[in-house]
């Protein structure tokens, strides 16, 4: 009696198996100093059924029950709508991180109409240094127009400094250290956000990477935008 992956009234059904407490999760996230995010309409367990307020409705009461401040909002299943999900977000008076990934159209008309916080500028990335020029170039467009700026910032897709699978077999190789070294000051340059897609439990890597990852001179260049 549900829509897909809602339930009659709208609201999301959660795996309790894989997530017996999510309340509990994100309560953990926020002691580590961190915000949890959660990513919907995604192509993983896209709602290819549900399009009508209800879930929406569903959704944001969700994202607000379990603690979440913030929501990727891919475009892979029936809930486009990002102006009416900011909307519903905005009614609930809790600050909620909006990220526009993929749905059309992801470019604002201009920054005052701009109902994410931040929108894919670009395709899905990977870690190999012709992706990251793609993705650069493109995201390089939407601050010439001036459509980039605090509160909708053009979003490039995460870092894959650190990222060792290609996505594209063992014979493609990924970053080396100073593609990604690139990779971190072309994003900073740009002002864009510096999500990390590394797994943060391979030390090994990580340990290798950290030199680009902190280092201060470009991570304040990524802070001072240019309009400011």
């Amino acid at each position: 009696g549900g829509y897909g992956f809602h339930n009659a009234s709208g609201y999301p059904n959660v795996n309790a198996t894989a997530f017996p407490d999510l309340r509990g999760m994100t309560a953990k996230a926020r002691s580590l100093g961190l915000v949890p995010g959660w990513y919907i309409n995604n192509c993983h367990c896209r709602d290819s059924v549900c399009n009508g307020s209800a879930c929406y409705e569903g959704d944001v009461r969700a994202a607000v029950d379990f603690g979440f401040g913030s929501v990727k909002i891919d475009g892979c299943g029936a809930l486009k709508n990002i102006s009416l999900y900011a909307a519903l977000f905005n009614r609930t008076g809790q600050r909620v991180l909006i990220e526009n990934c993929h749905e059309d159209p992801r470019e604002p008309p201009s920054l005052s109409d701009c109902p994410a916080n931040l929108y894919r500028s670009a395709p899905d990335i990977r870690p190999t240094f012709g992706a990251v020029l793609n993705n650069l170039e493109m995201s390089a467009a939407q601050n010439a127009k001036g459509i980039s700026g605090p509160g909708c910032w053009a979003y490039p897709d995460m870092l894959e400094v650190g990222v060792t699978n290609s996505q594209r077999g063992p014979s493609v190789p990924t970053l080396t250290f100073s593609e990604a070294r690139s990779h971190f000051g072309a994003w900073c340059i740009l002002s864009a956000p510096l999500v990390l897609a590394m797994d943060l439990r391979d030390t090994s890597k990580l340990q290798e990477v950290w030199p680009i990852l902190t280092n201060e001179e470009a991570i304040a260049v990524n802070q001072a935008f240019l309009e400011e």
